[in-house]
């Protein structure tokens, strides 16, 4: 079952999903850390969906909105733990709600082949350069 855990409820939760979401963070390329991650969803900045079984936890999401002149995505941030179609399913099911007409992320190529099994198309590469 997926369920949008409220910033209110973030403390209660939080043990259980920052392992999964540690391995997340520790996978972008200096963006942030685990504690910005956790002020993020705090304030408001992003949002936080756990996927649990039989009352235990198996993985986490954070989501952000962003707004297009064309449509509104809801950007995965970081996501930790069991993948499933099932959760997946369950997950577009939750954006739509909150407006969203697209999903999207920013990856590696091992979780390109994971969302690509999943039915989602690569659309950009993103470059980069210190200045």
């Amino acid at each position: 079952m997926l369920t949008h855990i409220d910033r209110r409820y973030l403390d209660q939760v939080w043990p259980a999903v920052a392992p999964m979401l540690a391995q997340a963070v520790e996978k972008n390329q200096g963006e942030g850390d685990l504690s910005q991650l956790r002020a993020q969803i705090a304030y408001g900045g992003a949002e936080l969906l756990v996927w649990s079984v039989d009352d235990e936890v198996r993985g986490a999401v954070t989501v952000e909105f962003k707004q297009y002149p064309n449509y509104r995505a809801a950007h995965i941030a970081y996501m930790g733990g069991e993948h499933h179609a099932e959760y997946l399913d369950e997950f577009k099911a939750w954006a739509r709600v909150q407006g969203a007409s697209v999903l999207e992320c920013l990856c590696g190529a091992s979780h390109e082949r994971l969302f690509h099994r999943y039915g989602w198309q690569t659309t950009y590469t993103m470059m980069r350069q210190s200045l």
